[in-house]
């Protein structure tokens, strides 16, 4: 069974309180090399089964902060990120030449020092623009490849997402 946990630089808190975190909320990435990527709100409609699904992106419009920081209001709502078997992948458009998405199957490990992910066997699904399907800026999931063992599999469609 795979576990979706998407590979985007974005902060997504889910269940939160009241005075649960004390963190700056930033633009700056994890990565020295990295940039940032903006994520509009966007709704897809999963053909498999007939459901529309939404992601809110990188919008800080659900969560009030103090001037230090501080989180002081996680504002309750019905509309959480929601995400099918075959997801669809939007955000603005960066001009890299090299821009990859990866869902992994277990939450991402980060090697602060080395500025390397740790944990890539938990890859289990990626596209990036070298492949000739999908474009930068909307990726839908069969653009993409499974990836066993740290190998993508490119002549394979994709395997299914499980919740």
């Amino acid at each position: 069974m795979k576990t979706i946990f998407c590979f985007l630089f974005l902060t997504i808190i889910l269940g939160c309180r009241k005075g649960d975190f004390n963190i700056p909320f930033t633009d700056q990435t994890i990565f020295k090399n990295a940039q940032y990527i903006r994520v509009p709100y966007y709704t897809y409609k999963d053909n498999s089964n007939g459901k529309t699904y939404t992601f809110h992106g990188t919008s800080r419009d659900l969560i009030n902060f103090s001037s230090s920081g501080k989180i002081t209001q996680v504002i309750p709502y019905d509309y959480y990120d929601t995400i099918s078997n075959y997801p669809v992948f939007v955000w603005e458009k960066t001009g890299s030449k090299n821009v990859m998405i990866a869902i992994f199957n277990d939450r991402i490990s980060i090697d602060y020092e080395k500025q390397q992910i740790k944990n890539l066997n938990a890859i289990v699904w990626a596209w990036n623009t070298g492949m000739s399907t999908g474009k930068e800026g909307a990726v839908s999931f069969n653009n993409g490849c499974d990836v066993i063992n740290g190998v993508i599999q490119y002549n394979m469609p994709p395997t299914p997402l499980k919740n």
